[in-house]
């Protein structure tokens, strides 16, 4: 099958269990939607590695004190990749990896027209054609939302992000915007998408959290035309009610994590692992 030259989709995964989740993304995405080019931005293979960044000083929370979790991309993601897959080796500056997640813009290969963003803790079994065409159609992005669990912005704001969760709701004007989900979306290149791109990447950098809220400040601040579509299409499976509902994307919240967490989505990512 003819591999596109003008799309492509953009991972991102830096860490031992990242590298897994990502393999796994890599290998159902050629399974299943064969013919989409994969950019994976890593610390790199072993000749390409490149170290994390250590903080500056106390008040840069970019990055715990510890940085063992980040490592060589093993050579066994040769085996996934193909020729017309890319590695892009990019020095860590934060542990979830937004850093590289919101500079999408510039490291995305500047070839690829239409760019589809998909977290490493994912697994596909459908084609991913429909969000390609609708930018094809004419629209700058496609988003899917949040879980009817948490829908909106106020479910996005922690209590330990009181700061941000202020600026948030006074931009605004209030929390109870619908909120997009950050883990499957796409863009079409243009002026406006690089205008809200660009301010995505601002907006988290002020903070340095997750990135819904500077998600939704930057699409408050610089429009583009989106067409959104439903939890089906990012289906977090730590919800037993969205989980029957999916039409092929799965999402494993925090399985790509190398660091322990309340909600720890690996169990029932490997048990998908195998079945795809």
């Amino acid at each position: 099958m003819a591999v596109y030259t003008d799309r492509g989709i953009f991972v991102v995964a830096y860490g031992h269990q990242a590298h897994d989740c990502a393999y796994h993304l890599i290998r159902t995405i050629h399974k299943y939607s064969p013919g989409y080019p994969v950019c994976l931005v890593s610390e790199g293979f072993k000749d390409t590695f490149l170290q994390p960044s250590c903080r500056k000083d106390k008040r840069d929370k970019t990055l715990k004190a510890s940085t063992s979790y980040y490592e060589v991309l093993p050579e066994s993601f040769k085996r996934v990749m193909l020729p017309t897959d890319i590695s892009v080796p990019d020095v860590m500056t934060d542990r979830r990896a937004r850093g590289q997640k919101t500079s999408i813009w510039k490291l995305a290969p500047a070839e690829w027209k239409y760019v589809l963003y998909i977290d490493a803790d994912i697994l596909v079994n459908m084609r991913l054609d429909l969000f390609f065409q609708a930018l094809e159609d004419g629209w700058d992005m496609v988003l899917t939302m949040s879980p009817p669990q948490g829908p909106l912005v106020r479910h996005a704001q922690r209590a330990k992000y009181k700061p941000e969760n202020l600026v948030t709701t006074k931009l605004l004007h209030g929390n109870h915007w619908l909120q997009p989900a950050g883990g499957v979306w796409s863009f079409a290149r243009n002026e406006r998408t690089e205008a809200y791109l660009t301010l995505f990447h601002k907006e988290w950098k002020l903070w340095q959290h997750t990135d819904q809220q500077s998600m939704i400040r930057a699409l408050y601040q610089s429009p583009v035309k989106v067409w959104t579509l439903g939890t089906e299409f990012n289906t977090f499976m730590h919800h037993p009610d969205e989980a029957s509902r999916t039409v092929g994307i799965r999402h494993f919240a925090t399985a790509a994590r190398s660091w322990a967490v309340k909600h720890d989505g690996r169990a029932l990512w490997r048990k998908w692992s195998k079945k795809l």
